[in-house]
C-alpha cells in the first residue's frame, strides 16, 4: 500500500486504481482493508438526514458490482441505525449500528477461483460536534468454495475478521 492516495470515491473500485497492487492474497487484503473503511465512512456520513433514533433505515443496493477487476459482489440488504448517543474523552458521539447479510462475493484470480456468502456487521462513532469518526468496529465472516489451479478437489473455507478504527 506504498504511495496509495485514499479517495474515497467509486473510483475506489476501478482496476485502474490498484494497477500496481500484487495479485496476490495478500493484495486482496489490502483492497478488502480499503473497502471497508471507505464503508465505515459511507455508514458514518452518507446517511445522517435518513437515521432517526432506534429506527432501522435500508440503503438502497443495486444488484452486483465489479471488485477492481477480481471479481463481482452483490449486497442483499444494507441497514444502518442510530441507536444512541455515547461519550469519548468528554465528546459527545452519535453511535451508528450497521449490518449486511447474506451478501454474495466471487473472486477469480489466475491461480484461484472462489464464490460464497459474506456478512458484515459493527457500530461506528460520529462526533455530534464536528461529524469524525471518533471510534469504528466491523466484525465480519466469510464461507467460500475455493478452486485452485492444480488442485483436483474444490473446498470451503470459513474466514472471520476483525476491523476497528481509533482516533489517534
Amino acid at each position: 500500500m506504498e504511495n496509495i492516495k485514499y479517495v474515497p470515491s467509486p473510483k475506489m473500485l476501478d482496476a485502474k486504481y490498484f494497477k500496481d497492487f500484487p495479485g496476490t492474497p495478500e493484495g486482496i487484503y489490502s483492497r478488502n482493508l480499503i473497502w471497508d473503511m471507505m464503508a465505515i465512512e459511507g455508514f458514518a456520513w452518507d446517511h445522517k438526514d435518513s437515521l432517526a433514533l432506534n429506527k432501522i433505515y435500508r440503503i438502497p443496493v443495486n444488484g452486483s458490482f465489479a471488485m477492481a477487476d477480481i471479481g463481482t459482489y452483490a449486497h442483499n440488504e444494507i441497514q444502518v441505525c442510530w441507536t444512541g448517543i455515547s461519550a469519548i474523552n468528554d465528546e459527545l458521539f452519535a453511535v451508528i449500528e450497521f449490518r449486511a447479510l447474506d451478501n454474495m462475493i466471487a473472486i477469480s484470480m489466475e491461480s484461484i477461483k472462489t464464490k460464497g456468502t459474506e456478512q458484515y456487521w459493527g457500530n461506528v462513532w460520529v462526533s455530534l460536534k464536528n461529524r469524525q469518526i471518533g471510534r469504528a468496529v466491523m466484525y465480519g465472516g466469510t464461507i467460500q468454495e475455493i478452486e485452485v489451479t492444480g488442485m483436483q478437489n474444490k473446498f470451503l473455507v470459513k474466514t472471520i475478521r476483525e476491523l476497528w478504527v481509533d482516533k489517534i
